[in-house]
């Protein structure tokens, strides 16, 4: 009886061929949607969890809409690199910030959300500072570090302040470039819009320019 021998390396491809592939989507990088961690992102579960977050941050602002929110996606930025088996049911590491608009009540809002995977369990989402912001996630925390002293000190007897919108002053065309937005804090029941300035320096960090208003 003849004996069939495969060769080492037709051995190896073989077994390879048959492994699970993983999927990856770098920093940095577009998500493909039609991908299966793009397919995973915009699915209903995430979704849902971007529909909580949008009617939390909304009533935090006095909006209560009964009606049903209509979640559209708008942006995914990838913050760190997520992985993803084939046919996983979830990516097993990985970080992205979604931006979506939420209509309601009539009108529509821009949201961020901001999606973290622990140790390959269900992504945890939170709210991020809502808007059209560009800034990352730790510029988000130190602009509200460095506005917040100079919108509270001239308010007497007030400690709440939160930031209820964001927009970019101008339209930004490139990386590494100066740009500016403007941050529409609600500081006890008062709007008051903030101008920031966003300068990229040459270590790679980012100066915060806030003109706070005197009054």
């Amino acid at each position: 009886m003849r004996r069939l021998v495969v060769p080492a390396i037709l051995s190896a491809m073989l077994c390879v061929a048959g492994a699970a592939q993983a999927e990856t989507a770098p920093v940095g990088k577009p998500i493909d949607v039609d991908s299966q961690i793009g397919r995973y992102i915009l699915s209903r579960p995430m979704l849902a969890e971007a529909h909580k977050l949008a009617v939390a941050q909304d009533r935090t602002f006095g909006v209560n809409c009964e009606g049903q929110y209509s979640i559209q996606p708008q942006t995914i930025s990838v913050l760190q690199p997520i992985e993803m088996s084939d046919g996983g049911e979830r990516p097993a590491s990985g970080a992205w910030r979604l931006g979506y608009a939420a209509q309601r009540c009539g009108t529509a809002k821009r949201f961020n959300a901001l999606y973290i995977v622990r140790d390959g369990g269900v992504p945890s989402a939170q709210a991020l500072v809502p808007g059209a912001t560009i800034a990352g996630v730790q510029l988000m925390i130190d602009t509200i570090k460095i506005a917040a002293p100079a919108l509270l000190a001239v308010a007497k007897d007030c400690k709440d302040l939160r930031v209820a919108d964001t927009r970019l002053a101008q339209p930004v065309t490139q990386l590494g470039v100066p740009w500016r937005e403007e941050w529409q804090f609600l500081r006890c029941g008062e709007t008051i819009d903030v101008p920031i300035n966003f300068v990229p320096t040459a270590d790679g960090g980012t100066d915060i320019q806030v003109r706070a208003p005197a009054r």
